[in-house]
């Protein structure tokens, strides 16, 4: 832990740009982004993360007390669970703009976007206005692939909640009349991708959102939280 320096001069600003590297250190693991992007969605418990990102219980608290140090996360107890959120919605906001920056300047970035970009699930996409008017006019079925703790926490309207690992086994659930919207947490994630090729395996009419629930969440438009009704 830094030591407030005692002298106004050089070593002040020192003292100033060391905690700015201190946040620079915090998201520096990929795994810690991670965990940054799911905390944007809402509170989740150790466990729920485990989940969600495939760490052990040991890794994704180690990566949670980093944030928490340079009070990018806070915690809350209720009994013996454990639950981690952002410090604010600034947080959030931190993070999408750090993406953001990212995705401009990365070279890597690019050239990773156009190894996939003539996929077949990147080429059957939904833009949030097309999704808009889906929703309104209940004209296809949007599936939420993500782990149903995410789900719970925050999803589109009117979605059912299909993870990725169940949807071989729920196939028959999804209504055969209607064209098939999957999405994820982000434009990254592959989950969605990997939906949407399996149903088109199936020979289903099938598209993935271009954006994520963050994007979605951020622009203001509905969300809704717990489970759909049966």
């Amino acid at each position: 832990m830094s030591i407030f320096p005692s002298k106004p001069d050089e070593d002040f600003k020192i003292f100033v740009y060391e905690q700015f590297s201190r946040i620079g250190k915090a998201l520096s693991s990929p795994h810690r982004l991670i965990l940054l992007n799911i905390l944007c969605q809402g509170e989740h418990s150790v466990e729920a993360l485990v989940d969600s990102t495939g760490l052990n219980v040991a890794n994704v608290s180690r990566h949670l007390q980093m944030l928490k140090s340079v009070n990018l996360v806070k915690i809350r107890r209720e009994g013996k669970y454990i639950f981690y959120s952002l410090s604010d919605e600034e947080t959030c906001l931190f993070f999408m703009e750090f993406r953001r920056f990212a995705e401009k300047h990365s070279s890597e970035l690019h050239a990773a976007l156009n190894l996939i970009s003539d996929k077949p699930s990147r080429m059957n996409i939904v833009d949030m206005d097309e999704l808009r008017q889906i929703i309104s006019d209940d004209s296809a079925v949007i599936i939420d692939v993500r782990p149903e703790t995410e789900y719970r926490t925050l999803h589109l309207p009117k979605a059912l909640s299909i993870p990725l690992d169940q949807l071989e086994d729920r196939y028959n659930e999804i209504p055969e009349d209607k064209e098939v919207i999957t999405y994820c947490r982000d434009n990254y994630c592959i989950l969605a991708d990997k939906a949407v090729n399996f149903l088109l395996k199936k020979g289903r009419k099938a598209k993935r959102l271009d954006i994520g629930i963050l994007n979605w969440k951020l622009a203001g438009l509905p969300v809704e939280t717990g489970f759909e009704e049966k």
